[in-house]
């Protein structure tokens, strides 16, 4: 298809007045003024009880996690469940601001706390179960939360450290799901929450919005934390309207496809949905991506969320089937794994298929276009600290640049710079990756050096990633600063050897790590898994992609996994395990006997 526009004709008409995506300002804590959608909803409790009295007769959850067989909820029985859990929430004194914290996995229950929570004002601190107790103490020690809410198997991990987390100024814990199965030790500090007995006047309280003066945009809206890839994870405090973005932000992609390839002439003109959208989340809702950006893009299209149990692709293709998924979601791992597996129907239609927070194969774009020639595939980037989503990329623009994540969103700017100077450096050229908008982070909770390091007063984000920035605008991810590799002196980006590498249709997964060496520093090496059925050895992977890169960048050993390479709760590669396994795999080639001649 043919493209008609260029993008900032695209822009310009999608940004136009009286369209969804008119831009205004916006005043950031930080001081800076920067671009925010003008339609954009003041807080999530407006735009929440809107959109689920909206579709009200609509399913919107769907969870096999909250009790025996699958549950599932309207948007109108989801919202009558939240006002519950808010009035209960205002009776132990939580209101506008006041900080709680959600632990537990995907399920109905996590989201209708979720809710009621934004339903008071208050504040969502989301806590990923994943990482380690030490880590998880950390966090909540951050964020000191009047309430930590968790499901019965949190409270079994929780409860025992009770005294512990009191100490650093954590409130009560309650379970908001069964805890008869508890120890009862654990059960007389993790009571089950019962909201069954409310008076009229409290309910009523929370129905009429009764303490919310004073909530808009740039109050806080939510605390997330980091990966803690590199160390304990920071919290991350951001506003009501940093959230919100995604509502608008994520229909910006597709929009701007359609105006690209002149299928439409103003964004009016955008198709409904023929059908329900369905999305089935395997990323956690503790995930930015998952508990900000897919929550809000579902609640904005009346479209359905469907949660599973632990991640096992057959019981994904399951799902899929019985609950009528037709978008996925999440690191480009899942996708890979869901339209390679024999046991996929070949009825199975998709819509929208996304992924971005992790390199994907070029080859991604066409595998997915040759099963599904109508489906909107969409790569986009965002982290933690831009509350999910900044820029993306769809339709014929990604068929042509399948290794970018696009042009930001367009209430976002982006700017690249020299590591030294900080000075803007010229389309095309390599430097680092700054980001701006209304949902870049108001502060890291607690550490105000950290804070300084990586927000300047001007609102400008350093996001510790390495890119580029053609003269279109579009953005590529070269790297993460400290996933460079430097062999005897020369820098080396690890995407660049997993792109090479993800040219061979054996390989499903790629991690490109360095190995020590005593002369040059550093050597480059790589961990893969393979697709189902392909049939390959570690040297034949690294003889066939020699040819792929230059000297210096070619892997001296590539270590085939059995298993999916080390990822955390996120989704997100986790380098430092995939560097052990091939560091040993490294010392171990190294010190076999060599044959005699």
């Amino acid at each position: 298809m043919p493209i008609k526009r260029t993008m900032d004709e695209v822009d310009a008409i999608l940004t136009r007045p009286g369209s969804l995506f008119e831009l205004t300002t916006f005043q950031h804590p930080c001081g800076a003024t920067v671009k925010n959608y003008k339609h954009s909803p003041p807080n999530h409790r407006a735009f929440l009880e809107a959109q689920l009295n909206k579709f009200p007769e609509r399913i919107f959850l769907s969870s096999s996690n909250d009790g025996p067989g699958r549950q599932r909820l309207t948007y109108k029985q989801t919202h009558d469940l939240a006002i519950r859990r808010a009035a209960w929430l205002r009776s132990k004194h939580v209101g506008v601001g006041t900080r709680v914290a959600l632990a537990g996995q995907n399920c109905n229950q996590w989201v209708i706390n979720w809710v009621a929570l934004h339903y008071l004002g208050a504040v969502p601190v989301y806590v990923n179960t994943t990482l380690t107790l030490e880590a998880n103490i950390h966090c909540l020690a951050l964020a000191e939360p009047k309430l930590v809410l968790v499901d019965a198997e949190t409270a079994e991990v929780f409860g025992p450290v009770r005294d512990q987390l009191s100490v650093h100024y954590v409130g009560e814990l309650w379970c908001w799901e069964s805890n008869a199965k508890l120890s009862p030790a654990v059960r007389k500090v993790v009571p089950q929450i019962d909201d069954s007995k409310l008076t009229p006047a409290l309910l009523n309280s929370v129905i009429w919005g009764a303490g919310l003066e004073g909530l808009g945009p740039a109050s806080d809206g939510c605390i997330l934390f980091t990966s803690g890839t590199t160390g304990l994870p920071k919290a991350v405090i951001s506003t009501q309207t940093a959230g919100l973005h995604n509502v608008i932000s994520g229909m910006a992609s597709g929009a701007r496809a359609l105006l690209r390839e002149g299928k439409i002439d103003d964004p009016s003109q955008i198709p409904p949905p023929a059908v329900q959208p369905s999305n089935l989340l395997v990323v956690p809702l503790f995930h930015a991506t998952g508990g900000q950006a897919w929550l809000m893009r579902m609640l904005g299209v009346g479209g359905k969320l469907v949660f599973m149990g632990r991640w096992r692709v057959p019981d994904a293709i399951e799902v899929i089937k019985s609950e009528g998924v037709n978008m996925l979601g999440g690191v480009p791992a899942i996708p890979v794994a869901i339209i390679n597996h024999p046991s996929l129907p070949k009825s199975q239609q998709f819509v929208t298929i996304s992924y971005g927070g992790a390199p994907s194969p070029d080859r991604l774009v066409g595998d997915i276009h040759k099963k599904w020639p109508s489906a909107m595939v969409i790569n986009g980037w965002g982290m933690t600290e831009t509350s999910a989503l900044h820029a993306a990329l769809g339709g014929i623009d990604l068929a042509q640049h399948p290794n970018s994540c696009g042009r930001p969103v367009p209430c976002c700017e982006v700017k690249i710079v020299d590591q030294e100077t900080k000075q803007e450096v010229a389309p095309g050229a390599v430097g680092v990756l700054l980001a701006r908008g209304p949902n870049v982070m108001t502060r890291y909770l607690g550490n105000p050096k950290a804070t300084r390091e990586t927000l300047d007063a001007d609102g400008w984000l350093d996001t510790g990633d390495m890119g580029r920035q053609d003269e279109n605008g579009f953005v590529y991810i070269v790297d993460r600063a400290k996933d460079i590799i430097i062999r005897g002196g020369e820098n080396i980006s690890s995407v660049e050897v997993e792109s090479a590498l993800y040219l061979d249709d054996r390989i499903a997964e790629a991690a490109a790590v360095p190995v020590p060496d005593d002369k040059l520093g550093e050597l480059v090496a790589a961990l893969v898994s393979l697709r189902p059925g392909a049939q390959a050895t570690g040297a034949s992977l690294r003889d066939a992609v020699a040819h792929k890169l230059r000297r210096h960048a070619r892997p001296v050993i590539v270590v085939i996994h059995n298993e999916l390479i080390p990822r955390n709760g996120n989704g997100k590669v986790i380098k430092t395990d995939c560097k052990e396994i091939v560091i040993a795999a490294w010392e171990k080639e190294k010190n076999a006997p060599r044959a005699k001649l």
